[in-house]
């Protein structure tokens, strides 16, 4: 009996550390009226405070699938569930920054921070939060900043704490650094990192980037092309922090390469 109470209790730990499940998840658009399928069979479970990225060619529908989580888009057929309950819509349990800032030009950096604690606070609340969002992505001396005064790792500084001062469960990133130049998207990357060492939020990132998966990820899941179904999901095993030129991290790098390039080599054979 202890040990079967032991066993249930086990069971119940490990259900518990899921925060995100996604269960056989399929897309279609209909274009020309025709059905394309954009996404096929998704099956993943992405566990409470896991940093998880998700890479694949263009058009396989990676930023599509991440839609879906933060509930933009409906699948075709399948469930998503955060905390166990079904995604039916947008909620404040789950945050997306996009490649684009998407800030309010006549607004201050403070102002556009605001804008996403999505509840009613009194005065006092709301600078503290915006106070303490403004600290954590580094922009202190800039809260009366317009965005057209801003660089655009700023402004997406500004975008990511717009997303975060509401306290979601998952944070979604699509892209979020794409725009970037090569210096300002490193350092970028290591102010993710520190807002996801220091918040403990569940992080899901969908990226071109293999080395920024690399760096960044528990997991990388590698989508196949059009219609996009689950290649390979690789382990990240390497302590934190990161050294880009080490020999773990270039080994997990070609490992990524090769699902891509045999990937492109398939489509050039059947090409010819």
């Amino acid at each position: 009996m202890i040990l079967l109470l032991f066993g249930m209790e086990t069971e119940v730990k490990q259900v518990e550390e899921i925060e995100l499940q996604i269960k056989n998840v399929c897309k279609n658009f209909m274009i020309d009226k025709k059905k394309r399928e954009i996404i096929k069979n998704i099956d993943i479970n992405v566990k409470k405070g896991e940093f998880v990225s998700i890479v694949g060619s263009s058009g396989c529908g990676k930023s599509t699938l991440l839609r879906i989580i933060a509930g933009l888009e409906t699948v075709s057929s399948g469930q998503v569930l955060l905390e166990g309950t079904e995604v039916a819509g947008t909620s404040p349990r789950c945050k997306m920054a996009f490649q684009e800032a998407r800030l309010l030009p006549w607004w201050s950096v403070e102002k556009n921070i605001s804008f996403g604690i999505g509840r009613k606070v009194d005065e006092e609340e709301k600078d503290k939060l915006v106070a303490q969002y403004i600290n954590l992505v580094g922009l202190n001396g800039f809260e009366k900043a317009l965005p057209r005064q801003l660089s655009g790792g700023m402004q997406q500084r500004v975008s990511i704490a717009r997303a975060l001062i509401s306290d979601p469960k998952l944070l979604l990133l699509d892209e979020p650094f794409g725009a970037l130049d090569a210096l300002t998207k490193i350092n970028m990357q290591k102010e993710v990192l520190k807002i996801w060492e220091s918040e403990k939020k569940t992080m899901i990132l969908v990226t071109h980037d293999i080395e920024e998966a690399v760096y960044l990820s528990d997991r990388v899941i590698v989508l196949s092309e059009r219609p996009g179904e689950i290649k390979n999901i690789i382990n990240i095993d390497i302590g934190r922090p990161r050294k880009r030129g080490s020999h773990d991290f270039s080994y997990f790098t070609n490992l990524i390469y090769k699902e891509f390039f045999t990937e492109v080599e398939r489509e050039v054979e059947y090409s010819i």
